[in-house]
């Protein structure tokens, strides 16, 4: 900083101000800094810096600070905790060079009191975290709603003679508890993200075990790429591959007949894609799944259409689903 700049900021600034010498030592205060302790420039000038009260309860810091600020290694912005006549205070320190033939001569410490800004900002960091807290439970008590629900499924199932309607709650029992999955993993990570991978994981593990899935007949492969994305996409991209997943454990692999389901996730510059396959006997040539009656199915287009998306039927030895969409965002489309 030129002497002409600094002038100006050494008079102007409402901030306390103190001139230093490399060592450190006072060479000049401006007025507000005068006011303030109460002492005349005489009895400052001469001293070092961290003789100034202000700074007595955390010595070591400034020495620290100083020193690498002269030496090149620091910004020269740094904050702490005061204790003054005024009671525990929040200061910003502020340090600038100060140059003469392009030679750095001095530093120019500016104090300033951001007490008011850090209670404001602690208050709200406080509000944040408790909004937060109450979020997760919220999220952990759905979880636990939907698992009530799908075990009621499961137990009602039991008294059904009917396998058509036992199928009808199953599939019920499985798109339950795909959501609730969600829930869950929002409770355990962060409130707006859903790992997918992790996600695609235990839902397809627990569909393969709720089918009854024996190791080795059916494998399934997921290729996901490590992707966060918010509940509101999550919640229709999960069912769509529960309808997807279940629809091939039911249909592609008849009379034991074994084979692959594969899942397949990736982005494109701000594109998903998102890719459900199976080796087994494909979809018979009539289904559709724009007109099909099939729930599942429909379920499916539905909740495509719900992602702004489009879905692409592939039936090339087995069936293939392609779904492409963006991240839903709810605020902007209410907007």
């Amino acid at each position: 900083m030129s002497e002409e700049k600094y002038q100006v900021i050494f008079e102007s600034n409402p901030d306390y101000i103190v001139l230093l010498g490399l060592n450190g030592v006072i060479e000049d205060v401006n007025d507000t800094m005068v006011n303030a302790i109460g002492l005349t420039k005489d009895k400052l000038i001469g001293k070092h810096f961290t003789e100034l009260k202000i700074l007595k309860n955390e010595l070591s810091l400034h020495k620290q600070k100083f020193s690498s600020f002269i030496r090149g290694n620091h910004s020269g912005r740094y904050e702490f905790k005061a204790i003054s006549a005024k009671g525990k205070q929040w200061i910003e320190i502020n340090m600038f060079p100060i140059t003469r033939n392009e030679e750095f001569k001095n530093v120019i410490m500016s104090f300033k009191d951001i007490t008011k800004m850090k209670k404001s900002q602690i208050t709200v960091e406080t509000t944040l975290r408790e909004k937060e807290i109450l979020l997760r439970e919220l999220h952990h008590r759905v979880k636990n709603n939907m698992q009530i629900i799908a075990s009621l499924l499961h137990l009602q199932s039991q008294y059904v003679k009917e396998e058509e309607s036992k199928l009808i709650l199953r599939e019920s029992q499985g798109r339950v508890h795909s959501m609730a999955m969600i829930h869950e993993k929002i409770y355990q990570s962060r409130l707006s993200d859903v790992n997918l991978k992790e996600y695609l994981e235990n839902m397809v593990s627990d569909i393969f075990y709720l089918y009854g899935i024996k190791k080795g007949t059916i494998n399934f492969v997921i290729d996901v790429l490590e992707v966060h994305m918010n509940i509101d996409t999550a919640i229709p991209c999960g069912l769509i591959i529960n309808e997807l997943v279940t629809n091939s454990l039911k249909y592609a692999f008849p009379n034991g007949r074994k084979g692959n389901i594969t899942i397949i996730f990736t982005s494109k510059c701000d594109e998903l894609i998102l890719k459900v396959a199976d080796d087994g006997i494909g979809l018979p040539e009539n289904i559709k799944p724009e007109t099909t009656e099939t729930l599942g199915l429909k379920l499916v287009q539905n909740l495509v259409n719900q992602l702004d998306g489009t879905l692409k039927l592939v039936q090339d030895e087995g069936t293939e689903f392609i779904i492409t969409f963006h991240e839903l965002n709810y605020e902007d489309r209410m907007n």
